[in-house]
């Protein structure tokens, strides 16, 4: 489930840039983040300086993480280019980390490396680098309950869907997470998926009080109109 949402980035950025509200895509979660790291600048001269490194380094890596989705998705036919493009990523990535570690880019830095194991289907390492990133990340963070969504969608990768229902009932059920339609878009999903229309209209439920027409669309959730044209189906 996340490998889609990984490579479904270029074809979508667009219209996900324009309409929704959160996202997972990389470097709209990027963006954010950096207003999240603008904070250091009212720090100490050290730490802009330290933090103003990481960045420089981290902006550096991200170009190979892009060449490295964009072959996975437009270059997929030459896997030896993609695990070429794949392995760049990851050693520059990873070398932020090494040269970086008491950045705050660190465990955003991370959560970017658990995308590319996604990428090459090593699902468990994927989760357990985006754990680790999790554990050290501010649960205050705009970007925390976007990853702990995506962690939430690794579990199905790894073939552990109870754990995963379960964890995106609690994201879509927890008062606190901004990002909460997210995970109840997800469920909804899976559960349609698996033609339990009942409770996919159950984990839906939220999404039937949002008209365009009643509320500002600012705030309507983006994965609205996709849901009501699900839900039409089965009324």
């Amino acid at each position: 489930m996340v490998r889609e949402l990984v490579v479904g980035w270029f074809g979508d950025v667009v219209r996900t840039i324009k309409e929704r509200k959160t996202v997972f895509y990389p470097v709209v979660v990027l963006l954010t983040a950096l207003v999240v790291f603008g904070a250091w600048k009212g720090k100490n001269l050290y730490v802009a300086h330290r933090e103003g490194k990481a960045q420089l380094a981290f902006s550096d890596a991200l170009d190979t993480y892009q060449t490295a989705l964009y072959y996975a998705v437009a270059k997929s036919d030459d896997k030896a280019a993609v695990e070429d493009h794949i392995k760049d990523a990851l050693i520059d990535l990873t070398a932020v980390i090494q040269k970086h570690s008491g950045s705050a880019l660190a465990d955003y830095t991370q959560a970017f490396i658990a995308d590319l194991y996604t990428l090459k289907g090593e699902h468990d390492r994927a989760l357990e680098t985006l754990e680790k990133a999790l554990a050290h990340m501010n649960v205050n963070s705009p970007l925390y309950g976007v990853y702990r969504t995506k962690a939430a969608l690794l579990l199905f990768d790894n073939g552990k869907e109870a754990q995963g229902v379960a964890a995106l009932q609690a994201l879509a059920d927890d008062a606190k997470n901004k990002q909460s339609d997210d995970a109840a878009y997800y469920l909804g999903s899976y559960y349609w998926s698996k033609e339990q229309y009942a409770d996919a209209a159950h984990a839906w439920d939220r999404f039937k009080q949002e008209t365009t027409q009643t509320q500002d669309a600012s705030t309507v959730s983006a994965w609205a109109p996709m849901v009501w044209q699900k839900l039409a189906q089965i009324s």
